[in-house]
Parts: C-alpha cells; structure tokens; sequence
C-alpha cells in the first residue's frame, strides 16, 4: 500500500543528507588541507607528490666518487677540486652512459691509485692557480678541451650565481632527472658551517624537495652531504659562483 511522506518527513530526510554533504565535504577539505603545505610564495605544496631524486653513484675504495685529499701534487692537493669534479664527471659518464674514452682506465673496476694518475691527466685542463678555477666558462673551457682532445664532444650550459635559489632549484631538477651530476661552484660564504665548500667545486648528484626548499645531495672529499639550497645559494656576497649544466650525447 502506497503512503504519501509529509511535509515533515521530507523536510527530516533533506536535512540528513544535507548533514552528511556537509560532513563529507568537511572531511575531504581536511585531509587535503593536511597532505598539504602553503609555500612563501601563495603556491600549494602536496606532501604526497614529494619529489626525490637521486643518481646512482660509483665508489672508489669505499669513497662516495673521488677525493682530491688523495692527490700527491702538492698543488692538486690543495687546489685540485675542478679537476676533481671533471674525473668524477668522466667516470660516471663512462660508468653509467656508455662513454668508456671519457675515462683512460676501467670505470668498473675503480681504484684509488688509478684516480690519482687520472687527475694528473685532467691538471693541464683544470690547473691550480693563484685565484683556483673561479669562474664558471674556465670551467667549462678546460673541461670542453680535454673532451675535444679525446674526441669528445659534450654541451656545457654556465648557469650563473646571480640567478635565484628557485631557479637554481628549477635547473637541478631538470639535470638530475635527465641523469647528470652537476658541477657546483661556491666561492664565499658568509655561514660557517660552510666553511669547507668555500672557493670550492663540488657535484650535486640528487635532491629532495620540501615545502619550500630544496635539499641537494653533493659529492666531495669522498663524501656525500646534503643541504638546504637556499641556505647553500643565499652566500650574502655579491661575488657569485654557480652551476654547470652537462649534456652527453650517446651518438656524436
């Protein structure tokens, strides 16, 4: 038997599921709000797409790439980091791309000693000097000639100092995630806990972002440390550093 609904059975009924509109709705903007987090800038930042990147690294002799504390030459000692950074470049390219003539040993059977005998190599290009390798296109033109000098030929983008820490957050994502380290040059700085990367090259080799910030992974002395970038970037001095982006082609 049919039974006509009231006025006041309707009104009830459109009133609970008017409440649990509401509550579902509540409920999703919550969980959004707390997978979330809002940047200095006004953008959004979700916790759940956290991007974190790094290379797959070689080690020498239980050493996270080279270490320039390893060279004999008093000069290479003390003021060999570019040239270092370029061995660590060539063998990860020779290890992890495919270009074996980049590196004159076996890149899969690396060694301490054959490291050193590289970098002896590699000081022609990327010499010790009064004022070390500080600025970014003595880089890539040594580097570049010890590549044209073997036959090689890969692209070098100078990404300069003056840019901003998001920017150079922008440019180490896109080389890392296309699958290379990237040659950072830092000169002064007035944190610090800085204080061993001052004047200093170094390979940023992975990255993880934050809210708003990005962690970078670098190699160095044989180790891997990591840092906030806008900390690292933010130097407080007007002389710059900055970065080199590296392309390698498999087919030249």
């Amino acid at each position: 038997m049919y039974k006509s609904v009231g006025n006041d059975s309707r009104n009830a009924a459109c009133k609970i599921i008017t409440d649990r509109m509401i509550r579902d709705k509540t409920r999703f903007f919550t969980e959004r709000k707390n997978n979330r987090n809002e940047t200095d800038s006004g953008l959004f930042y979700d916790r759940r797409r956290i991007m974190k990147r790094q290379l797959e690294y070689f080690m020498i002799d239980g050493a996270v790439g080279g270490n320039q504390e390893w060279f004999r030459n008093v000069v290479m000692h003390i003021g060999g980091c570019a040239a270092a950074t370029a061995c660590d470049c060539c063998i990860y390219f020779a290890k992890y791309k495919g270009k074996k003539n980049l590196y004159p040993f076996d890149a899969e059977n690396l060694s301490k000693e054959d490291y050193i005998q590289f970098s002896m190599k590699m000081k022609p290009y990327l010499r010790p000097r009064m004022s070390g390798v500080n600025k970014l296109w003595m880089y890539t033109e040594g580097f570049g000639k010890y590549l044209e000098d073997i036959g090689e030929k890969v692209e070098f983008k100078e990404f300069s100092g003056e840019h901003t820490a998001r920017e150079a957050a922008v440019f180490i994502k896109k080389k890392i995630n296309e699958g290379t380290p990237v040659p950072y040059l830092m000169l002064r700085h007035k944190d610090k806990k800085f204080a061993d990367f001052v004047w200093h090259w170094f390979l940023c080799i992975g990255y993880e972002e934050t809210a708003d910030d990005l962690l970078i992974k670098v190699a160095t002395y044989g180790e891997a440390t990591t840092f906030s970038l806008k900390e690292l970037w933010n130097t407080g001095y007007k002389e710059k550093g900055g970065l080199i982006g590296i392309t390698v082609h498999r087919n030249l």
